[in-house]
Protein backbone atom coordinates (compact mmCIF):
# COMPACT_ATOMS: atom_id res chain seq x y z
CA UNK A 1 0.00 0.00 0.00
CA UNK A 2 1.06 3.44 -0.92
CA UNK A 3 1.06 6.27 1.59
CA UNK A 4 0.69 9.69 0.19
CA UNK A 5 2.65 12.62 0.63
CA UNK A 6 1.41 14.39 3.73
CA UNK A 7 1.65 17.65 1.71
CA UNK A 8 -1.45 16.19 -0.67
CA UNK A 9 -3.68 14.67 2.16
CA UNK A 10 -3.99 17.21 5.23
CA UNK A 11 -5.71 20.20 3.61
CA UNK A 12 -5.11 23.29 5.56
CA UNK A 13 -7.27 26.05 4.08
CA UNK A 14 -10.63 24.64 2.20
CA UNK A 15 -11.70 27.36 -0.03
CA UNK A 16 -15.38 27.14 -2.08
CA UNK A 17 -15.76 26.33 -5.53
CA UNK A 18 -16.46 28.77 -8.12
CA UNK A 19 -20.16 29.25 -7.79
CA UNK A 20 -19.76 29.77 -3.74
CA UNK A 21 -17.05 32.22 -4.11
CA UNK A 22 -18.25 34.13 -6.36
CA UNK A 23 -21.28 34.48 -3.91
CA UNK A 24 -18.62 34.43 -1.35
CA UNK A 25 -16.80 38.00 -3.12
CA UNK A 26 -20.04 39.39 -3.97
CA UNK A 27 -21.16 39.30 -0.33
CA UNK A 28 -17.85 40.96 0.89
CA UNK A 29 -18.20 43.83 -1.72
CA UNK A 30 -21.67 44.41 -0.47
CA UNK A 31 -20.49 44.57 3.00
CA UNK A 32 -17.35 46.52 1.66
CA UNK A 33 -19.88 48.93 0.00
CA UNK A 34 -21.65 49.34 2.87
CA UNK A 35 -18.32 50.08 4.87
CA UNK A 36 -17.41 52.04 2.32
CA UNK A 37 -20.79 54.56 2.53
CA UNK A 38 -20.84 54.53 6.65
CA UNK A 39 -16.99 55.56 6.15
CA UNK A 40 -17.99 58.68 4.06
CA UNK A 41 -20.64 59.53 6.11
CA UNK A 42 -18.45 59.78 9.04
CA UNK A 43 -16.15 61.74 7.51
CA UNK A 44 -18.98 64.37 6.08
CA UNK A 45 -20.99 64.34 8.78
CA UNK A 46 -21.92 67.69 10.88
CA UNK A 47 -20.64 65.54 14.13
CA UNK A 48 -17.43 65.45 12.92
CA UNK A 49 -15.16 64.77 15.47
CA UNK A 50 -12.86 67.63 14.44
CA UNK A 51 -15.49 69.56 15.85
CA UNK A 52 -15.39 67.18 19.05
CA UNK A 53 -11.81 68.11 20.54
CA UNK A 54 -11.04 64.73 20.81
CA UNK A 55 -7.99 63.26 19.63
CA UNK A 56 -8.59 59.78 20.01
CA UNK A 57 -11.74 59.90 17.99
CA UNK A 58 -10.07 62.12 15.19
CA UNK A 59 -7.06 59.27 14.96
CA UNK A 60 -9.74 56.73 14.81
CA UNK A 61 -11.79 58.17 11.87
CA UNK A 62 -8.22 58.99 10.61
CA UNK A 63 -7.41 55.09 10.66
CA UNK A 64 -10.84 54.27 9.34
CA UNK A 65 -10.72 56.62 6.27
CA UNK A 66 -6.84 55.28 5.31
CA UNK A 67 -8.05 51.40 6.17
CA UNK A 68 -10.81 51.56 4.06
CA UNK A 69 -9.57 53.40 0.92
CA UNK A 70 -6.07 50.64 1.02
CA UNK A 71 -9.19 47.46 1.30
CA UNK A 72 -11.06 49.00 -1.84
CA UNK A 73 -7.43 49.04 -3.66
CA UNK A 74 -7.21 45.27 -2.78
CA UNK A 75 -10.96 44.33 -3.40
CA UNK A 76 -10.13 45.63 -6.78
CA UNK A 77 -6.61 43.75 -7.10
CA UNK A 78 -8.50 40.43 -5.79
CA UNK A 79 -11.50 41.02 -8.77
CA UNK A 80 -8.19 40.78 -10.79
CA UNK A 81 -6.24 38.35 -9.40
CA UNK A 82 -6.48 34.31 -10.53
CA UNK A 83 -6.03 31.30 -8.75
CA UNK A 84 -4.82 30.76 -5.19
CA UNK A 85 -3.89 34.65 -5.25
CA UNK A 86 -7.22 35.50 -6.01
CA UNK A 87 -8.25 33.14 -2.73
CA UNK A 88 -5.93 34.57 -0.25
CA UNK A 89 -6.88 37.91 -1.37
CA UNK A 90 -10.22 37.14 -0.69
CA UNK A 91 -9.77 35.48 2.94
CA UNK A 92 -7.64 38.20 3.74
CA UNK A 93 -10.09 40.96 2.92
CA UNK A 94 -12.79 39.35 4.27
CA UNK A 95 -10.55 39.20 7.94
CA UNK A 96 -9.69 42.68 7.52
CA UNK A 97 -12.99 43.99 6.69
CA UNK A 98 -14.47 42.56 9.42
CA UNK A 99 -12.21 43.81 11.84
CA UNK A 100 -13.09 47.63 9.75
CA UNK A 101 -16.45 47.26 10.39
CA UNK A 102 -16.13 47.04 14.11
CA UNK A 103 -13.78 50.07 14.01
CA UNK A 104 -16.49 51.80 12.49
CA UNK A 105 -19.06 50.77 15.16
CA UNK A 106 -16.67 51.47 17.65
CA UNK A 107 -16.13 55.33 16.56
CA UNK A 108 -19.62 55.24 15.72
CA UNK A 109 -20.29 54.57 18.95
CA UNK A 110 -17.74 57.13 21.12
CA UNK A 111 -18.20 59.54 18.43
CA UNK A 112 -22.55 60.14 19.41
CA UNK A 113 -21.09 59.54 23.34
CA UNK A 114 -18.63 62.54 22.43
CA UNK A 115 -21.24 64.68 20.43
CA UNK A 116 -24.30 64.14 23.48
CA UNK A 117 -21.33 65.20 26.01
CA UNK A 118 -20.55 68.38 23.79
CA UNK A 119 -24.32 68.92 23.83
CA UNK A 120 -24.93 68.28 27.60
CA UNK A 121 -21.62 70.91 28.23
CA UNK A 122 -22.73 73.51 26.06
CA UNK A 123 -26.93 73.25 27.71
CA UNK A 124 -25.13 73.20 30.92
CA UNK A 125 -23.18 76.40 30.28
CA UNK A 126 -26.21 78.15 28.31
CA UNK A 127 -28.28 77.77 31.19
CA UNK A 128 -26.10 78.67 33.66
CA UNK A 129 -25.58 81.80 31.50
CA UNK A 130 -21.86 80.75 31.08
CA UNK A 131 -20.80 81.51 27.74
CA UNK A 132 -17.47 80.82 27.95
CA UNK A 133 -16.35 84.04 27.59
CA UNK A 134 -14.41 86.02 30.17
CA UNK A 135 -14.96 89.33 31.68
CA UNK A 136 -13.13 92.15 31.28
Amino acid sequence: MKKEPASRSAKILEFPQVEERSLAEDLIKARMWRLTRLVEEFANSTINVLEIENSMLRELLEELVVKEAALRWIVRTASHSNGQVREKLWADIDGALTELENTAETYDFYSKRALNSSVLTSASHVATGNDGRVAS
